[in-house]
């Protein structure tokens, strides 16, 4: 599967608060299994299935370093999304993975939850952030992230292999 990826960035980043009943809170060393159970929920429907293939030692070095930082947030109790960044190196910060159960799209949740991100990297120095995204993500993606500032940089196409077991979106 061919996949058309883009590059956007934000220059001197702002975030502004909406407030709801809801939070984020900073998961310190985030076992893989809670990690890929989240992961899954977040990308099944867009094809995400690089974390899903890795072992859990392989996992837990990519997710437990000091310079990546995972939120989860929370409604009810329970997960309803979350957000993944890493630190990069002259101020620069970058938003690994982002997004929303399923059942929680469509509901304004979003573009709050990426300010949720935001405010995380302006809060520990960043000054430029980074995001990647493709034609796989949520239909609002893109809309979100150029309504909160980001400004494309760059796109290439780039071919993926989706395991058999991943395949058609029924992952598990």
């Amino acid at each position: 599967m061919f996949l058309s990826h883009a590059w956007y960035v934000i220059t001197h980043p702002q975030s502004s608060f909406t407030r709801f009943s809801t939070g984020s809170s900073l998961c310190k060393n985030i076992d893989p299994p809670y990690y890929r159970f989240l992961y899954e929920r977040v990308g099944k429907d867009y094809d995400w299935v690089e974390r899903l293939t890795v072992s859990d030692e392989m996992l837990a070095q990519m997710i437990q370093k000091p310079s990546v930082h995972i939120f989860v947030m929370m409604l009810g109790g329970a997960p309803a999304g979350y957000f993944e960044i890493e630190e990069g190196t002259d101020n620069d910060s970058y938003l690994q993975y982002f997004g929303l159960f399923p059942q929680y799209t469509g509901q304004g949740l979003g573009p709050w939850l990426l300010n949720q991100a935001i405010h995380s990297m302006v809060h520990q120095g960043a000054e430029r952030i980074f995001v990647e995204t493709c034609d796989r993500d949520h239909p609002k993606a893109l809309m979100t992230y150029q309504r909160a500032g980001f400004q494309p940089m760059g796109r290439e196409h780039r071919q993926i292999t989706i395991p058999y077991q991943y395949e058609g979106n029924e992952h598990g």
